[in-house]
């Protein structure tokens, strides 16, 4: 079937698809082998049992698109996979979790704990904030080893289904404009994604689809 969507909601005929959405990490079984022009170290990192990350691109029935990385920042390949091949899915919020149990180090993982923390204390924040760790940070958390720099930035994905769930993030402002580290804040909605602060800059953002970029005053 050769169907594809432009929505991050990911339904087609009733089928939920919405298992694979962008930033989502997937681990694949270790014997599929990528096309001839995949470069070798993506290769290996599947045999290594390293995740890909589920990118923004036409989706099908058949294949989900993703992205795979190496240990160097030139090393970055995109592809397709089945959807037969995935054995496992972390979401940005499953990588949140880990923040408890993982022995990496770092000034922006302390950060981000006591950023958890502050939301779990909140009974509030807690029932409506739904958020989750992606990027360099989450990939790490994800493997329990060291992908990011003493320099990268903190990559979350927020879910916003309207701009009410938006507001909920309100108090968080002194959290997320925090000048110690580079926060890039993605708000994720069953249209596609935007940059938060580009949001509170102007009201009117460029939203990442699966088929391109669009500017609007209204992702929802």
């Amino acid at each position: 079937m050769g169907l594809t969507i432009s929505s991050d909601s990911f339904i087609i005929d009733g089928m939920n698809l919405k298992a694979f959405l962008p930033h989502d990490l997937l681990f694949l079984r270790p014997q599929i082998l990528l096309p001839n022009e995949a470069p070798e170290w993506a290769q290996n990192s599947i045999k290594e049992g390293l995740p890909c990350v589920v990118r923004r691109d036409a989706v099908s029935l058949e294949k989900i698109p993703v992205g795979f990385r190496g240990t160097m920042r030139s090393q970055r390949y995109s592809g397709f996979i089945s959807t037969q091949d995935v054995l496992r899915k972390l979401s940005p919020e499953d990588t949140a979790v880990f923040l408890q149990s993982t022995s990496l180090k770092s000034p922006q993982l302390d950060y981000l704990k006591d950023f958890s923390e502050f939301i779990q204390a909140n009974e509030k924040l807690k029932n409506s904030v739904k958020w989750g760790i992606s990027g360099s940070f989450g990939f790490s958390l994800a493997v329990g080893r060291k992908y990011f720099r003493d320099t990268s930035d903190i990559d979350l994905v927020i879910r916003a289904n309207n701009e009410e769930e938006l507001n909920h993030l309100a108090s968080l402002k002194s959290w997320i404009l925090n000048p110690k580290f580079q926060l890039d804040i993605q708000i994720q909605t069953s249209k596609g994604g935007f940059s938060y602060k580009e949001w509170l800059r102007t009201k009117k953002v460029l939203l990442k689809t699966n088929t391109g970029p669009l500017l609007t005053d209204n992702p929802w």
